[in-house]
């Protein structure tokens, strides 16, 4: 009575056997890889823009070449990618013959940042100019200016805090007077100056 039993017994044994062989040849189970954490995202929260350039700049005008120290300071709002906000623009300098002028805009001015470090800067200026007479201590009539300017720049250092950076600015200015015809009134003008903004936290 118990050789049956027995007979199954050792068929089963042979079955699982065979069947052991087949199971290590399987292929192991696919376990997906990690993920590769994701490239963090440049922030586009609002946040309070200031920045200042002080430079050199270069204009010709009234047939006459003017160069000048330069002074800049904008305030405004800015994401990740634009940004807008007012431009101050103050000039001191000479003419080659050693006439002695003041310049003074503001305007609107906006900007694009394609890439962390560099931004493509564009505006209007409306402003004054002021000249001195060579001879005397008088000032000529000021005159008004209306201006159009883009200036890339990129930053060259750059904190936690602050980036320090390389602005090239190239502008078109026509200077009007009360009264008086101007010959060659329209400027051509070209600013190479280095900045700092202070960086959102």
């Amino acid at each position: 009575m118990s050789a049956p039993p027995r007979a199954c017994a050792a068929i089963v044994t042979g079955l699982l056997c065979l069947a052991a062989p087949a199971r290590a040849q399987e292929p192991p189970a696919v376990v997906p890889a990690d993920e590769r954490p994701a490239t963090p995202r440049r922030q586009l929260r609002n946040h309070f823009l200031f920045a200042a350039q002080l430079g050199g700049a270069y204009r010709y005008a009234f047939r006459e070449s003017l160069v000048s120290g330069h002074l800049s300071v904008h305030l405004g709002v800015a994401d990740g990618y634009f940004g807008g906000g007012v431009r101050v623009d103050g000039d001191v300098g000479l003419t080659v013959p050693g006439l002695r002028f003041e310049a003074l805009a503001l305007g609107p001015a906006f900007h694009y940042q394609p890439h962390p470090l560099v931004r493509l800067n564009m505006g209007l200026s409306v402003g004054r100019l002021w000249a001195h007479r060579v001879t005397t201590s008088a000032t000529l009539a000021p005159l008004t200016s209306i201006g159009v300017w883009v200036e890339p720049t990129v930053d060259l250092w750059r904190t936690a805090e602050v980036a320090v950076y390389a602005a090239l600015r190239v502008g078109a200015t026509d200077y009007l007077a009360e009264d008086v015809a101007l010959e060659g009134a329209l400027c051509i003008g070209l600013r190479l100056t280095p900045g700092a903004r202070p960086l959102p936290d």
